[in-house]
């Protein structure tokens, strides 16, 4: 499917029937996984690809009104030690989270020249075996290197994320992880340390989740489960 990036509509029905997430660009900068073709490019999210136009220095355009189209809600996978991981398609609220979650960290980091934020479950290679698709992932612009992943807890498909996945951060001492559980409406917050990942705090009901690194940031734990 191709759209012009200027002058894009679409109607609820056509989002409805497409399932995709609409992301203005204008409130993020973002990296991800794009053949730079001529003309045009595709952008690859381990859920399927939309088609995105490019500029001749192989960017996104800046038009006022350009949409980041990502496939969301069909099953995926992650390489985990070599191993390829099957994952469930996540479910409408998971998404709805990973959507406002996106929105605020979007807005948050817009004049943060020193923060990336990819699109929902971009693929990240963390060593030459793991290759793994945050819900949301916030990268160094000097380095690439994730600084904070956030992870949304699927009530079916939880393992992958609380253990497997929880062990793949702290052998790469990841900065900032985030457990999300709407299971609980609770958000685990660990930092890393000298010997992996601490747990500082289980946030929940009116507890402000924030980061003092994207001093913006701010959201109650009952509105970000209130969707």
């Amino acid at each position: 499917m191709h759209l012009p990036s200027r002058g894009l509509r679409l109607s609820a029905t056509t989002i409805r029937n497409t399932g995709v997430f609409l992301v203005p660009t204008r409130f993020m900068r973002i990296f991800t996984d794009i053949n730079f073709s001529k003309g045009r490019g595709n952008y690859l999210s381990m859920s399927g690809f939309a088609s995105l136009d490019l500029n001749k220095n192989g960017r996104l355009p800046s038009a006022p009104f350009t949409a980041l189209l990502c496939a969301m809600s069909r099953p995926y996978e992650e390489i985990l030690d070599g191993a390829t991981l099957p994952r469930s398609a996540p479910g409408d609220r998971h998404e709805k989270i990973c959507a406002r979650l996106h929105r605020e960290i979007a807005m948050s980091v817009a004049s943060l020249a020193g923060m990336q934020l990819l699109a929902p479950r971009t693929k990240v290679q963390v060593s030459r075996a793991s290759m793994i698709c945050p819900d949301l992932a916030l990268v160094t612009a000097a380095t690439g290197k994730l600084f904070l992943a956030v992870e949304i807890i699927s009530r079916d498909d939880h393992h992958a994320d609380t253990v497997v996945k929880k062990e793949v951060y702290e052998q790469i001492r990841i900065p900032r992880l985030w457990m999300v559980d709407p299971r609980y409406d609770n958000v685990e917050v660990y930092h890393s340390f000298e010997f992996g990942l601490q747990l500082k705090g289980i946030l929940a009901g009116r507890e402000v989740l924030a980061e003092k690194l994207v001093p913006q940031f701010q959201i109650v734990i009952t509105d970000l489960f209130t969707v």
